[in-house]
């Protein structure tokens, strides 16, 4: 949905969370959580430029806030991976397990099958 993601072009992490999620996450459903890794996104996406892994993580919900105020994301649920002694602990990774909403998640399976409907046509020929 093109008109959607330009209603993300202030933020690109949304635009980008967007995009991956339409691409990647083929059988979507509301119930079943799409999940991402915080490292994963930095190298993929090269939007997370920060030395802190706080800081990318900040910025990231961020990205997670827009989708979900446009309708694209239901909620997620964080889950973080601590490293460190009984002193300090050093935050290592991000896991958030994002749950599309109903609406999107109806989109993202009509294209998919659009798709796959022109692959098999192609493929007749």
């Amino acid at each position: 949905n093109y008109s959607l993601v330009m209603k993300h072009r202030k933020n690109p992490i949304a635009r980008y969370i967007n995009i991956r999620i339409t691409q990647v996450f083929k059988q979507a459903e509301a119930w079943k959580p799409y999940t991402v890794n915080l490292l994963g996104i930095e190298r993929d996406s090269g939007l997370l430029a920060n030395r802190r892994m706080k800081d990318n993580a900040a910025k990231f919900e961020r990205g997670l806030d827009v989708l979900k105020k446009d309708g694209v994301l239901e909620n997620w649920i964080i889950k973080k991976e601590v490293r460190g002694g009984r002193t300090q602990n050093q935050l290592v990774n991000v896991f958030y397990d994002l749950y599309p909403t109903r609406e999107f998640a109806s989109d993202i399976k009509r294209s998919n099958a659009q798709v796959n409907h022109i692959f098999k046509k192609i493929s007749e020929r």
